[in-house]
């Protein structure tokens, strides 16, 4: 019986003599891959149990949990342990870079074997870097010749490196020499372009293409540009980062067209049509300006829009209108006057001018005979 209690107090002693080493066997990782690192935990002795191994991150790493992971468990990532699996002599942990869209220097996790139900051996540090994989954005121009008419602009905002499992915000400046502001034009990312100078690359999208749409609108401006460059934000910029948009100019074309250029009093009016062709579809001001050949004067006429033509020398064609009919009614003033003129033309405004811009009406008198019969005279 003393033989055999001696030998079951002996196996326990020759079990826990084990001596604990830390080796590198690849010690540079990178997140473009990703590439892993292996540190390999050996032991000798038994291997009749599992053994946990403790380990200490020096505070010279520069590494966090978050740029990596192991195969096992976590556990080295979080407790700072390894296990070493029952019937094993050693154990390979494996360490995963983790890509994401951040530009970081060249990173280290310095690990040392920490006190355990072992004996600590040599070599009980490693030493682990980790090489950054941040993402490259590049702008890559297409057709940059938009216009007010229809024509697009295109551009294509990609990246390579990085997480492309993650999105991605990408951000920009226009030079300040740029002549198009967000009002000239919108773009196919929910404005995030047009009003924060910004584009998001969603999760698993390596290729945005931007796409700017001019705003048609009523004025003469002429070819406007957008200087677009690549600003810096999570991310390295490549080449090409620039692309100069050019944004021509659809102004509106007004004319005019003489229907009718005689009007009589209580009798049919004059028509003067007022014709737009390009530019938008808000409601546009038309100016005119009464000629010093005119014989008549406000008194002698009205019109259908409002008053603004007889008061302000104006004409409105309305939003989504492409011409209005300007109607002048000779006003019925029981004197003899004998025939007038008006005299007008086309003035300046946010539109330019074109075909037949000046016309001349033949307001006609309306005489009243003794005899009460009336008659419309030019003399």
């Amino acid at each position: 019986m003393r033989i055999l209690l001696v030998s079951v107090l002996l196996l326990p002693l020759w079990a826990s003599a084990q001596t604990v080493t830390l080796q590198v066997v690849e010690g540079a990782a990178t997140e473009a891959g990703p590439v892993s690192a292996v540190l390999r935990f050996a032991r000798t002795g038994a291997t009749t149990s599992a053994l946990t191994v403790n380990v200490t991150r020096l505070t010279s790493s520069t590494a966090s949990n978050a740029d990596f992971s192991d195969n096992n468990g976590s556990r080295f990532e979080q407790l700072n342990q390894v296990i070493i699996p029952i019937g094993e002599s050693a154990f390979d942990l494996v360490i995963s870079p983790t890509p994401d869209n951040l530009v970081e220097p060249l990173e280290t996790l310095q690990t040392q074997l920490a006190s355990g139900s072992y004996t600590i051996g040599s070599p009980d540090q490693a030493l682990v870097t980790i090489a950054d994989d941040a993402p490259v954005v590049t702008l890559v121009p297409g057709s940059l010749n938009a216009a007010e008419n229809g024509a697009l602009a295109q551009m294509d905002v990609s990246r390579t490196g990085g997480n492309l499992a993650a999105s991605l915000q990408v951000n920009f400046v226009i030079d300040p020499a740029s002549t198009a502001v967000g009002a000239d034009y919108s773009d196919n990312n929910s404005g995030f372009f047009e009003q924060l100078d910004r584009v998001t690359l969603v999760a698993g999208q390596s290729v945005f293409t931007l796409v700017l749409t001019a705003t048609p609108d009523n004025l003469v401006e002429g070819p406007e540009t957008l200087d677009i460059r690549l600003a810096g934000g999570n991310y390295q910029i490549g080449s090409p980062d620039q692309a100069l948009v050019t944004i021509a100019d659809d102004a509106p074309v007004v004319t005019l067209t003489a229907i009718n250029l005689t009007t009589t009093e209580g009798g049919s009016p004059a028509l003067i049509r007022f014709s737009r062709s390009g530019g938008g579809t808000a409601a546009l001001q038309v100016n005119t300006v009464i000629e010093s050949t005119s014989t008549a004067s406000g008194a002698d006429y009205a019109d259908n829009n409002g008053g603004r033509f007889e008061q302000l020398n104006q004409v409105t064609i309305g939003a989504g209108e492409t011409a209005f009919d300007l109607q002048i009614s000779a006003v019925q003033d029981g004197l003899e006057e004998g025939t007038e003129m008006l005299d007008f033309s086309l003035a300046d405004g946010s539109y330019l001018q074109t075909g037949l811009t000046s016309v001349s009406i033949e307001i006609l008198d309306e005489l009243i005979f003794s005899d009460g019969f009336e008659a419309a005279t030019g003399e």
